[in-house]
């Protein structure tokens, strides 16, 4: 995309007739345009206005949160709005002296280390400067991935030294309060961008074409033209809301200034996205600091929440830490392997013995009392606990396979991974989030991935793999799909998919984990509401073409295709249903038939011949066929951005 026109390349109908079904046009009109120099080209309009597909997770117990992305078509026009202004964008994200995760290079590349990846654990010898590149965001920032590194950074240690008092503040409901107009507001000011819109200024004065009218109508367009609130989850918006916060944290620091307080004299103010966090020594400054702030927030209309600021006194250490630093040691305690080392006989070679005993009761009780002991919230403390975990279970792996093996050795490692499993599926039971799921299922899939390389007898393997299948059976039917969270447990099918098919769910469970009521007399299946694109792909996937799934199969290919049939809105607008389309076309678990209705609906005929539609990619945004969960969660892993 360029201004506003999209070019692609000239190669068939086939190709023009997609072009044209993800950005909007008529598929003829597509068809009729131009060849110049192997490219077409056709100008934008109001088509780029689209509906993001919007989905809810669990924020808090008693609170969803709703996330966004962004139409393929928006996702093309920013990146073109990147190419664009990207020297822009960096320097209006540098202006801030107290933001912690800002833009701050464009990206090339970004590496990780191979020994960190879920590679195949029955090969676990590490290989020298192993790495494997992954691009996962056009810009690099700095100066954290995660707002814990903060708590264990020098500027945080520095700071606890200088001050006695920290306080931690957050902005009410962020991304749901930014007006879109706010970003021109921020860039040249509220009082110039009014009186130019008033045409106050004498002369011609304009927005137009300007950075921060450009950077609002691409939000608005990609929100389908909402100015109040930006959608929660894309980059853009990261950037979008970044922008405004460096200027109100610049009004904050020269207001400051103005009224004599010294920033790394008496102050120090960092900011993680939303979060602030003051440190200070005197009450009084204290007070000017958070008025500063409220001032400078309600310009762009936002606010602090009063109800969630936290406050802590020298030492300055939070309930995070302290759990942090006392799970970091009973893991490192209680999952390890117990190692001996002896001479060979003859040889003279030395070798290792080794023993392993974990109790899964053990864990629970201690991790509970630490849990109780720090006063943090279970959630805040898993993520850091999952990460450990993995790390555990690598080292356990790879000590076994370094030992002398015994009789006994490998009933020991059976049971203690099965203990491993109850103790995750414990804690994990606590916050059944988005993001523990994710991590939960990457130090299952480790374990699975070495059961299956046949390392453990018949028996011991079968007793991991039941208890992982119970457990993942106990969660599917306590935190079933609803019709407004639907995405929290959904990664779990990829599991039980692992462990064979003597581990496959019934057609009735599976039914009732999506929340699709099944008739018995009849044979008939229902769902009230209506599964969400994550769902359906999810569950189509899990399925595959095992027969005795075909019917709930055929019963969710209907259903999906009739929601895009029935869609009130025209369907090349809507996010979900594009994504939808261009997944179901490919997937190879889909009928002839449904595939054909399809395309009707998005009036693929004429000229386009439907076979060389179909095979213009052999997949778009889940991999059918060829799928590999270990590199899957490894990018999952790599995308945390922020």
């Amino acid at each position: 995309m360029q201004e506003s026109h999209v070019y692609w390349k000239a190669s068939s109908k086939e190709l023009d007739a997609f072009v044209a079904i993800i950005f909007g046009f008529e598929i003829s009109e597509a068809q009729r345009a131009n060849d110049e120099q192997g490219y077409k080209k056709l100008k934008i309009s109001n088509e780029i206005i689209t509906i993001p597909f919007h989905y809810f997770i669990k924020h808090q117990p008693t609170e969803l949160r709703r996330l966004s992305i962004l139409h393929p078509r928006n996702q093309v026009a920013a990146a073109s709005f990147y190419d664009q202004f990207k020297e822009l964008i960096l320097y209006s994200s540098s202006l801030s002296r107290f933001s912690l995760r800002r833009p701050a290079k464009i990206a090339k590349s970004v590496y990780w280390n191979d020994k960190k990846r879920l590679k195949p654990l029955h090969s676990l010898v590490e290989e020298n400067d192993g790495e494997e590149s992954n691009l996962k965001s056009f810009f690099v920032y700095k100066d954290i991935s995660n707002i814990f590194k903060f708590f264990e950074s020098k500027e945080y240690h520095r700071c606890e030294k200088i001050y006695n008092n920290m306080a931690k503040l957050d902005v009410a409901k962020c991304f749901d309060s930014i007006y879109t107009h706010s970003i021109s507001w921020a860039m040249y000011g509220k009082d110039t961008v009014k009186n130019i819109l008033s045409k106050t200024f004498p002369g011609n004065v304009q927005l137009k074409k300007s950075f921060g009218q450009e950077f609002d109508e691409l939000i608005q367009k990609s929100n389908y033209q909402e100015t109040n609130g930006i959608p929660i989850g894309p980059e853009i918006s990261r950037i979008f809301a970044e922008i405004i916060f460096q200027r109100i944290d610049d009004d904050v620091f020269e207001e400051l200034r103005r009224l004599g307080l010294e920033w790394k004299i008496d102050y120090e103010i960092f900011r993680y996205v939303d979060d602030y966090f003051v440190f200070y020594n005197n009450l009084d400054d204290y007070c000017k600091i958070v008025e500063s702030l409220t001032v400078s927030l309600k310009k762009y209309n936002l606010s602090l929440n009063s109800d969630k600021a936290i406050f802590y006194n020298k030492p300055i250490i939070t309930e995070v830490t302290i759990a942090k630093k006392y799970i970091s040691e009973m893991l490192d305690k209680k999952i390890a392997y117990q190692l001996e080392e002896f001479e060979l006989e003859g040889d003279g070679n030395k070798a290792f013995k080794g023993s392993i005993y974990i109790n899964q009761g053990d864990l629970i009780t201690s991790f509970k009392s630490i849990i109780k002991t720090s006063k943090v919230e279970y959630e805040a403390a898993l993520n850091y606990t999952f990460a450990i975990l993995e790390v555990r279970i690598q080292r356990i792996l790879s000590d076994y396979q370094g030992i002398e093996k015994s009789n006994s050795s490998a009933r020991q490692l059976g049971q203690a991974l099965i203990s491993i499993v109850g103790f995750m599926f414990f804690i994990y039971a606590s916050s059944p989030k988005v993001n523990t799921t994710v991590k939960l299922s990457r130090a299952l899939y480790i374990l699975v991935d070495f059961v299956r390389s046949k390392e453990l007898e018949r028996d011991d393997a079968n007793a991991v793999f039941n208890k992982i299948y119970e457990n993942i059976n106990f969660v599917l039917a306590k935190e079933a799909v609803t019709n407004n969270a639907q995405v929290e447990t959904l990664y779990l099918l990829n599991i039980l998919s692992c462990l064979g098919r003597y581990y496959r769910l019934s057609e009735d469970k599976l039914a009732q984990f999506l929340n699709i009521k099944h008739d018995v007399v009849t044979g008939s299946f229902k769902v009230d509401g209506r599964l969400n694109y994550f769902v359906v792909t999810t569950a189509l996937f899990f399925m595959k073409n095992l027969s005795r799934y075909k019917s709930l199969r055929n019963f969710i290919e209907d259903h999906s295709i009739e929601m895009i049939e029935e869609s009130l809105v025209p369907v090349s607008k809507m996010a979900e249903c594009t994504f939808m389309f261009l997944d179901l076309l490919s997937c190879p678990y889909i009928s002839d038939e449904g595939k054909i209705r399809l395309m009707k609906v998005w009036k693929v005929h004429g000229k386009v011949k439907k076979k060389n539609f179909l095979a213009i990619n052999n997949y778009w945004f889940t991999k059918w066929t060829g799928f590999d969960l270990a590199e899957e969660l490894d990018r999952k892993k790599s995308l945390e951005v922020y």
